[in-house]
């Protein structure tokens, strides 16, 4: 087991380098119950970790109470997944599954170089309920998507966006499900296409820009659907509305995806 949380700066070969800053816990005995493994530690783990697993089936059985017939295959580093606290978009006025009619995910004026891209909602494909977000990228394109009650595009409509609040100190987890048709390239410079949220008050120059969701690259896996989030602590305690910027820039080719279930869920920090 692997646990680490957040990262530290050290000195490779002489070389600064930033790694994951590891924190020592460690498993002290294992246990079975309802064909669940139990894991016993030596320390309290948090959902602000980032967690991994392996299991060498060369070391021992791993296999159901009830039957001798099946065993479980050697892995390395599966990653931990905590147990899902309520996402706090679901009641809130914001659009989180695409699903809400009565506003509006309009294209943003963020800039000629995010001018070459559309979204829609889409019922061809969904994660869940009716609709998900389809988002077309021309090459060398982008577009910010946010939701508003209006259809307009300036960023300057404080009141328009639907926003959702947040707290000070506070540690979410931000994310959402993508099931890519295709995902561009990184042919004419060195980012990758990329999705970024970012959290707005009123227009571009009053946002938190949180890390980015996910590169795209050639590992992304097509045609399926996959989570992908980012982990942040919220510095003061205000209302923003997400807003999704979507970069396919660099690429010679174009991206297609589609887009369900944003999710923002509260977490535990490590003290």
């Amino acid at each position: 087991m692997n646990v680490t949380n957040g990262t530290e700066n050290v000195v490779v070969d002489g070389v600064p380098t930033t790694v994951p800053r590891r924190v020592n816990v460690n498993i002290t005995g294992i246990s079975v119950k309802d064909n669940v493994v139990i894991l016993q530690l030596d320390g309290k783990i948090y959902n602000t970790d980032d967690i991994t697993v392996s299991y060498d089936k060369t070391k021992g059985t791993l296999k159901p109470m009830d039957s001798d017939n099946i065993t479980g295959d050697s892995f390395v580093d599966a990653k931990l997944i905590f147990a899902s606290t309520p996402n706090i978009l679901i009641g809130s006025d914001y659009d989180y599954n695409f699903e809400n009619t009565s506003t509006f995910w309009n294209k943003l004026d963020y800039g000629a170089s995010f001018e070459n891209g559309s979204g829609a909602r889409t019922s061809a494909k969904k994660l869940s309920g009716l609709t998900s977000f389809k988002v077309t990228l021309a090459a060398e394109g982008g577009s910010a998507f946010g939701n508003l009650n209006t259809q307009v595009i300036d960023w300057n409509t404080g009141t328009a966006y639907q926003k959702v609040g947040f707290k000070a100190d506070q540690w979410y987890e931000v994310g959402i499900w993508i099931n890519a048709e295709s995902v561009g390239n990184k042919a004419l410079g060195t980012l990758p296409p990329e999705i970024r949220f970012y959290l707005t008050e009123y227009n571009q120059s009053l946002t938190e820009i949180l890390p980015p969701v996910v590169y795209f690259d050639e590992s992304f896996p097509l045609g399926t659907w996959k989570y992908v989030s980012v982990k942040w602590k919220c510095p003061t305690t205000f209302a923003r509305s997400i807003v999704l910027r979507c970069q396919n820039n660099y690429s010679s080719i174009p991206a297609v995806y589609y887009l369900d279930d944003i999710t923002v869920r509260e977490l535990e920090g490590r003290p």
